[in-house]
């Protein structure tokens, strides 16, 4: 699959393989005749698993875990919550469509730009997950958290 995939670099300029193999563990995917389309399937999986992880923040369901890892935000940190969720469900929406084409230069195209957004998304999502971690290490009184469910 390296190898393949390093033929297609020099044509269609992707990234590196071993950058993107270890954001995305590319190394799992079984043979395939569509190379391409496999490595944005999983690369946009592990998008789309972070933006259903930050989705609660933004849109707050009635459970525990999505009102106690709210109350850890402010408003401007929501909003940048919401601008990381808004580019996120973009990548996932275009590689839907792009699914649909079936054209390997838009395939390699958007595995460029999906690398070169994780870049930027990478430092900011490390960030919210801890603090939503950190959330969990703090102590409150059960009927703060039992005020929602009222």
């Amino acid at each position: 699959m390296k190898e393949e995939y390093n033929k297609l670099k020099k044509s269609l300029k992707l990234p590196d393989f071993k950058k993107i193999d270890n954001e995305f563990e590319l190394s799992d995917l079984e043979e395939t005749s569509f190379l391409l389309r496999d490595i944005r399937r999983k690369m946009i999986d592990k998008v789309d698993f972070y933006a259903k992880i930050l989705e609660p923040i933004i849109q707050p369901e009635t459970n525990i875990v999505c009102m106690f890892e709210c109350k850890a935000f402010d408003d401007d940190e929501k909003l940048e919550i919401y601008d990381m969720f808004r580019k996120m469900m973009s990548l996932v929406r275009s590689s839907a469509e792009l699914s649909l084409e079936c054209d390997d230069k838009k395939e390699a195209e958007f595995i460029s730009e999906l690398s070169e957004e994780w870049d930027k998304l990478k430092p900011k999502l490390m960030e919210k997950i801890s603090k939503m971690r950190k959330s969990w290490q703090k102590k409150i009184d059960i009927k703060e958290t039992q005020e929602y469910f009222g």
